[in-house]
């Protein structure tokens, strides 16, 4: 495998543990999904999948996303993509004083909903997921869903060279749930690549869960776009509405 193959490998790697973890502490080569060179080590854990929160109380002027909608349909136009939710599911808007206030909220609530929204607003804080939001119909450990999106520098390979390095990569991993599915699908943004396996996670307080990831993974001009759905639920039962979540995923002009 050359250099370039190498890191694309680790760079997918990265982004596929940024969008789907947020409950142990990142390496410091992962503090960026927008860096080429990141290199975690290959036996590295990833992170229990975030359960992003709705913002209930943002400001319009307190980020720059702050104006966009948080339900239905989502133009991110500075990122190159929009995407559209479904009843129930709701973005979060990465101002901290709307993600502090909604944690807050949380109080006297399960007390597995506190700690996995507060685990997901801290890799929201750490820049890594450029998109998160959550099924707010749920809030109960056993049927969690959430999606993630990260946008990082494509890698220059095809979808056909870049699966088969990766999931080897995920092999590795020892939290990670053999099998791991690989396939190229066609949604209506275009061909990706799509992955799909089960993570088991300590969760502070709750003990070892198991979450499946579905990730998807598109490429356009340079970059590379990686749409993650996580859910502690049965994958029978959620995996046809997370991919139709996925079929809503735009490439903006």
């Amino acid at each position: 495998m050359n250099l370039r193959a190498r890191r694309a490998t680790v760079l997918l790697v990265l982004v596929a543990a940024a969008a789907t973890g947020c409950g142990s502490t990142a390496s410091p080569a992962g503090s960026s999904a927008r860096s080429a060179s990141a290199s975690p080590t290959p036996s590295s854990s990833p992170r229990p999948i975030p359960v992003a929160t709705p913002s209930p109380a943002a400001s319009p002027s307190a980020s720059p996303s702050a104006a966009m909608a948080t339900t239905g349909r989502i133009v991110n136009a500075a990122e190159g993509y929009a995407l559209t939710l479904p009843t129930g599911w709701v973005r979060l808007d990465p101002n901290p004083a709307s993600m502090d206030a909604y944690l807050n909220s949380l109080n006297g609530a399960r007390p597995e909903a506190r700690q996995l929204v507060e685990a997901a607003a801290a890799a929201f804080r750490s820049g890594l997921a450029i998109f998160l939001a959550f099924d707010t119909s749920s809030l109960t450990l056993k049927s969690f869903s959430d999606l993630a999106v990260i946008r990082a520098p494509g890698t220059g390979l095809t979808l056909e060279t870049l699966l088969p390095l990766t999931a080897g990569q995920l092999k590795t991993v020892p939290s990670i749930v053999q099998p791991i599915r690989t396939s190229i699908v066609t949604l209506p943004a275009g061909r990706a690549g799509k992955l799909v396996y089960a993570i088991r996670m300590p969760v502070a307080g709750l003990g070892t869960i198991t979450i499946t990831a579905i990730q998807f993974v598109l490429i356009k001009s340079g970059s590379m776009y990686v749409v993650t759905f996580g859910t502690t639920a049965p994958l029978k039962t959620h995996e046809a509405a997370l991919t139709g979540i996925a079929k809503t995923f735009e490439l903006l002009p």
